[in-house]
């Protein structure tokens, strides 16, 4: 079976599980300060919401975050929900489209997999929740992988969701006092691959979750860069994202006016796909966008 077909027909499935899954989102317009254009994406009616109803707010007692720093970042601003729980396909339409400037054929894709990661369906359809909390992602092997960015591997730590900047210090060695590029993520994603290979036990990364977590890379180069094919972005918004879980939409970031979707990430994914082999698991061919949504499927 094609892997076109395959990808379809997973969504199709979820289509008929969800009800409004891949339903039109709003357009948000966040301002901060008059001197700070706002954000404006088209891509549906506008509501607008300014800054301070927005403000970031680190967790508090009884809300749940998870091992994606992007999610925590729109929840800590109650873009996504605030309690980071009862997600939904239509909620993140809602919030990460305009939010970070993500297409829906991303969010889809993504939100299917989110959903995977709650308990209550495993082994069964996706017909028994169709929600999930930014805990769920916590899971391993089902999102969450090993070779985080930012994040200790389960079996070294029994924690693979906390910020480690032990971990994350490796990748900075990396850009130095450089904004990443696509080279630099690169070399960055092949120090952690080869570094958790080496120290971790029972390290395992089946191909789907290596190809995801390349495609990491790619999304915080687009999301924080300054369009989706730049493939680099300020070290300064990328810190804030993965230290702080922070948009830094004070220090002028605004997202791309072109939607960040899997057209504009496969380029990308298969540039570091390319300068990771050997080490990544992968075999040397190039990606194709139903590929990269295959990957995603798991």
């Amino acid at each position: 079976m094609q892997l076109l077909s395959v990808t379809v027909i997973a969504l199709v499935g979820i289509a008929a599980a969800f009800p409004g899954f891949g339903a039109g989102h709003r357009k948000l317009v966040l301002t901060a300060e008059p001197a700070i254009k706002p954000r404006q994406l088209c891509l549906g009616e506008a509501v607008d919401l300014t800054l301070a109803a927005h403000n970031f707010q680190e967790p508090q007692p009884g809300e749940v975050r998870g091992c994606c720093p992007a999610l925590n970042s729109l929840a800590n601003h109650d873009i996504c929900p605030r309690s980071g729980k009862g997600y939904t396909i239509p909620i993140l339409l809602e919030c990460m489209g305009p939010g970070l400037g993500i297409g829906p054929d991303f969010i889809n894709l993504a939100g299917g997999l989110g959903l995977a990661t709650n308990p209550a369906n495993f082994n069964v359809t996706l017909t028994n929740s169709s929600t999930f909390d930014l805990d769920h992602l916590n899971n391993h092997n089902i999102m969450e992988h090993d070779a985080s960015l930012s994040r200790a591997d389960f079996n070294v730590a029994q924690d693979d969701h906390t910020f480690d900047s032990s971990v994350w210090n490796q990748v900075l060695e990396v850009f130095g006092d450089n904004d990443p590029n696509i080279t630099t993520a690169a070399a960055a994603r092949t120090v952690r691959f080869v570094t958790t290979q080496a120290t971790t036990p029972g390290f395992a990364l089946p191909p789907d979750l290596a190809s995801n977590a390349i495609l990491e890379s790619c999304l915080y180069l687009q999301i924080m860069g300054s369009s989706r094919t730049a493939n680099s972005a300020p070290l300064g918004f990328v810190k804030s994202l993965f230290e702080l879980e922070k948009l830094p939409i004070l220090d002028g970031w605004i997202p791309a006016q072109e939607v960040v979707d899997l057209d504009s990430l496969t380029p990308c994914v298969n540039t570091i796909q390319a300068a990771t082999a050997g080490f990544n698991g992968l075999d040397k061919r190039e990606l194709t966008i139903d590929d990269v949504a295959a990957a995603m499927l798991g």
